[in-house]
């Protein structure tokens, strides 16, 4: 895994990962065919509750394109925005 950092940016307290870190990228490992999840690009925001936030994009118009679920170290979803743009929410789980 490699972890980009920020210089300089102090990010949250209490984040399971560096503070400084603003990306994140693992390798493939093997034939890109085979993977469950293709090699790509995710904007992930953190946020308390990712129910609630899933919920509430789709009462705004938003896509659940996959619902919350449990992580190792987090709670997650997919969304959609109204245009169409996926991106990400992630709950760090309670004791992480």
């Amino acid at each position: 895994m490699t972890l980009f950092r920020l210089r300089d940016y102090a990010g949250e307290p209490g984040q399971p990962i560096p503070r400084d870190v603003v990306g994140v990228m693992t390798a493939t490992g093997g034939d890109p065919a085979a993977l469950a999840v293709p090699p790509h690009w995710n904007v992930n925001l953190r946020v308390d509750d990712a129910d609630a936030v899933a919920a509430h994009a789709s009462d705004l118009g938003g896509t659940i394109l996959m619902e919350p679920l449990d992580t190792p170290g987090f709670r997650s979803a997919v969304l959609l925005d109204p245009q169409g743009a996926a991106f990400s929410v992630s709950q760090v789980a309670s004791g992480s």
